[in-house]
């Protein structure tokens, strides 16, 4: 079995990140993150004024639909000539 050494124990620590390599690497994962978030944000304000302007839709066509039978009652109910 090898003796712990201070060569060694310098060596292991040498090869452990340190906080501010770790403060290097999550700086771009924050801003990516950041990026995400903003792009949901968007995406799901898009998404509620789809629904609401489909929604408004369905209402136009179903009063468009209700009207048409409507006339289509009349139209039976007249005599023919």
């Amino acid at each position: 079995m090898s003796e712990l050494t201070k060569e060694y124990f310098d060596h292991v620590v040498s090869a452990l990140a340190t906080k501010d390599d770790l403060a290097s690497e999550i700086a771009p994962l924050k801003n990516q993150i950041s990026s995400v978030e903003t792009k949901l944000d968007k995406l799901s304000t898009r998404t509620r004024e789809d629904e609401t302007a489909t929604l408004k839709d369905v209402v136009k066509l179903k009063k468009r639909v209700k009207t048409l039978e409507g006339e289509v009652a009349k139209l039976k109910l007249q005599p023919t000539a």
